[in-house]
């Protein structure tokens, strides 16, 4: 190779020999790489405490120095006097690419061949490779996962001395002063607050640093925030929400991971926005000496909380689209709008504010099952629905316009009766109420109408004859609904389904039905006969 290594000192290529070989060289005065070349392989393996494994990475080191002489002379040649990045031309560049240029430069002198490398680009997914996690990159190399932790360890920690100004004393390398000015500006911003979000961290970079962050952009970054002694959350620990948290102080950890996990599950239960003292508060019950701090901290950076002010005190509520599920939408649409809301335009709106959001279920009046939520109550039969926290009247159609008649408590004209009934409820049909008024009332021959029970009171009036109608036949809806359910369960297996599945398949081919129908179609003994497995009604076919 045309270079003499042999009186190369050991100490030069320190950072390839692992300690456990490095320590038996030492002891047995093997300080220069022409002693270690000179050593021969069975007597190594006498001297006391050199196992297998020992054997293993002597051979490896003498393999490393045959194919690295020209690297080697090269660092003597250096002195140790390497500085970091190698292009100091660093004009316009941004502090990922400072990073990245100093990580690249580092490993390309010190480890060019070796698997240090190819081990961190894998566990950070750097140059496009797939990130993997330390069982995989174990297994790739043939080594432990605790071996795979200890080698990456090892070179977080010569980046933390590098971007810390200082020298590396086995490689005598250091970094440029004026390249790590921005990192150390980046560096100051994130100490500010303890712990941080995968948004706050994105946050800074983007807007404060104007960085437009890419796949391979976030694997150096990731790497980056390792060498600051910034530690990343575990996956089993954010289980429960999609962001990762970054510890600046580590000893947070835990209490953070809990507190954030106990906030997320109040405010998916309570649904509504609380105020910032109540939460406080509420946390604050579930743990001793907890850290005022934690709590706030934890409500700024979740992304699955938004702040909201009601009456300028500030409150805090579960993001529309993190709702558990479309009844707590409901809720929330209600709840903001503070008006009872027609069934379709509740499931309209769900749909319209879920609209950016990939795999969103698009939601009908029959998919959002508000009746059997205590929190909801119907507004007559209109379709029309309303908070029960709301207090508002709770009354029948029949009995709003009963009362009507009541308040004006005389004969009245329909257009009096009816204004008088929309006046207190606005968005009641009038063709509803017309035919409560003809169910409750009798109709004279002057065109009022009178209570049943005021007849006996106004004998003056004369009335029209109360015409009893006749259905000769069945509806010819009903019948065609009869048998759409009988063609389906013809279909089925010894003519029997769930009641729910006969009911979902016809709606499909027949919207216009409402599910109450198919209840009264089930109860006709002449076609149908109901059983239950459990509590699933199964309707079948009359032999």
């Amino acid at each position: 190779m045309g270079h003499n290594i042999n009186e190369v000192e050991l100490d030069i290529i320190s950072f390839e020999i692992p300690n456990i070989l490095f320590s038996k060289l030492k002891a047995n005065n093997v300080h220069s790489i022409g002693t270690l070349r000179k050593l021969d392989e069975n007597k190594f393996k006498k001297i006391h405490g050199v196992g297998v494994k020992v054997l293993s990475e002597f051979r490896k080191l003498k393999e490393y120095i045959d194919e690295n002489q020209s690297e080697i002379y090269d660092l003597k040649r250096r002195n140790g006097n390497i500085e970091f990045p190698i292009n100091q031309d660093i004009k316009n560049i941004n502090i990922i690419s400072i990073f990245q240029n100093i990580v690249f430069d580092f490993l390309e002198i010190f480890f060019s061949k070796k698997r240090l490398k190819e081990m961190l680009w894998v566990s950070y997914g750097m140059v496009g490779k797939e990130i993997k996690g330390r069982d995989q990159v174990a297994k790739e190399f043939d080594i432990s996962t605790e071996r795979v932790r200890q080698r990456l360890e090892e070179l977080r920690n010569m980046f933390y001395i590098l971007l810390s100004g200082t020298v590396l004393e086995k490689q005598k390398c250091y970094c440029n002063k004026k390249s790590l000015e921005p990192i150390n500006k980046f560096r100051e911003v994130l100490l500010k607050n303890d712990i941080h979000s995968s948004k706050t961290v994105n946050d800074i970079i983007t807007k404060d640093f104007n960085i437009e962050l890419n796949k391979n952009n976030e694997a150096i970054l990731a790497f980056l925030l390792n060498s600051f002694k910034i530690e990343k959350s575990k996956k089993f620990e954010t289980y429960f929400t999609s962001t990762n948290f970054y510890f600046v102080k580590s000893e947070l950890r835990k209490q953070f991971v809990d507190i954030s996990k106990q906030i997320l599950l109040l405010l998916r239960i309570e649904v509504e926005p609380l105020k910032k003292t109540d939460i406080v508060e509420i946390i604050n019950k579930q743990f001793r000496n907890i850290d005022y701090n934690l709590i706030i901290r934890s409500l700024e950076i979740l992304p699955e909380i938004e702040p909201i002010f009601i009456e300028n005190i500030e409150h805090y509520q579960m993001r529309f689209e993190k709702l558990t599920n479309s009844r707590d939408r409901a809720y929330r649409i209600l709840l903001e709008t503070g008006e009872a809301m027609y069934i379709d335009n509740i499931a309209n709106e769900i749909n319209y504010r879920l609209k950016e959001f990939e795999g969103r279920k698009i939601y009908n009046r029959h998919s959002l099952s508000l009746a059997g939520d205590q929190r909801f109550v119907p507004r007559f039969k209109t379709g029309y629905w309303y908070l029960r926290s709301w207090g508002a009247i709770n009354e029948k159609l029949e009995d709003l316009v009963r009362n009507s008649i009541l308040i004006l408590g005389k004969p009245s004209t329909f257009s009096d009766i009816t204004e008088v009934a929309l006046d207190r409820w606005p968005k009641a049909k009038k063709s509803s109420i017309k035919t409560f008024i003809g169910k409750l009332c009798d109709k004279t021959t002057t065109g009022l109408y009178v209570l049943h029970e005021w007849k006996d009171k106004y004998t003056d009036f004369e009335y029209h004859p109360k015409i009893k109608r006749v259905v000769s036949q069945e509806p010819e809806k009903k019948i065609k609904l009869r048998k759409a359910v009988i063609h389906e369960l013809t279909k089925a297996n010894d003519n029997a389904m769930l009641a729910s599945s006969v009911i979902k398949d016809v709606l499909d081919s027949y919207p216009k039905f409402k599910r109450t129908a198919f209840y009264k179609i089930f109860n006709d003994k002449k076609y149908f006969q109901k059983t239950y497995k459990g509590k699933k009604l199964i309707v079948s076919l009359v032999n």
